[in-house]
C-alpha cells in the first residue's frame, strides 16, 4: 500500500519492568526489507535465567553490544527517518503489554518523541481475532501451528522473522473474515 510502511520488531530485555529493567537487544525488519539489529551494553551482569532464555551473555553485550543511547537513537531513526507522509505500523507480539512500553520508556529517557504517523500494533490481538478457539497465543505456539521454524528463539531478530511469518498467515485467516487485508484496515479493526 502506498504511503504505508510496516515494521515487525522484537526486544530482548533483562527483566519485565520497563521502568527498572533494560533492553539488551533490538531486532526489526520492515516491509521494504530494511533490517535493524543490535545488542546493547547495559553495564550490569545478566541474571542466569536471562542468559538461559536468550543465550545472550555478558561477554556478548560487552564485546558486540553498543552503548544504549546510540542504539536507542539509531532505532528511533530507523522508525522515523523515512519517506515523507508515510504512515508506519510497528508490530510486536504482546507489544501493547511489553515491547511498546519498553521502547517508549527508552525513547522518553533520551528525549525522543514518537511522531503521530507511527502506530504500534500488537499481533496478539490479530491472533485472538483470527483463531478464537486457541487456548495459547504465545509466539512459539503460533509458530508451531503455522510450521514456522525459528533458528534462534528468544533472540530479537530471529523472533522478528518468525513474527513476520506468523503475521502473514494470520492475515490469510483475516481475509476469510473481512473484505480488506491492508494494514490500515487491520489496525482500525483491532483498535476501533
Amino acid at each position: 500500500m502506498r504511503g504505508v510502511r510496516t515494521i515487525w520488531f522484537d526486544l530482548e530485555t533483562n527483566g519485565l519492568n520497563p521502568f527498572y529493567n533494560k533492553i539488551i537487544e533490538i531486532g526489526a525488519i520492515d516491509s521494504d526489507e530494511h533490517a535493524f539489529q543490535s545488542l546493547i551494553k547495559i553495564g550490569t551482569p545478566l541474571e542466569q535465567k536471562i542468559v538461559d532464555i536468550t543465550k545472550i551473555t555478558d561477554t556478548m553485550l560487552d564485546t558486540m553490544g553498543n552503548e544504549e543511547k546510540l542504539v536507542i537513537e539509531s532505532f528511533y531513526t530507523y522508525l522515523t527517518n523515512y519517506r515523507q507522509n508515510t504512515r508506519t505500523f510497528v508490530i510486536a507480539h504482546n507489544g501493547d503489554s511489553f515491547d511498546r512500553m519498553f521502547i517508549k520508556t527508552a525513547f522518553k529517557k533520551y528525549g525522543l518523541t514518537i511522531p503521530s504517523n507511527i502506530f504500534f500494533l500488537d499481533s496478539l490481538h490479530l491472533a485472538r481475532m483470527t483463531m478464537p478457539n486457541r487456548t495459547s497465543f504465545k509466539q512459539e505456539f503460533l509458530a508451531e501451528r503455522f510450521k514456522i521454524t525459528n533458528p534462534s528463539p528468544h533472540r530479537a531478530y530471529g523472533d522478528v522473522i518468525v513474527l513476520r511469518g506468523i503475521w502473514e498467515k494470520m492475515v490469510e485467516l483475516f481475509s476469510k473474515m473481512y473484505p480488506r487485508t491492508d494494514i490500515v484496515f487491520i489496525y482500525n479493526t483491532i483498535y476501533f
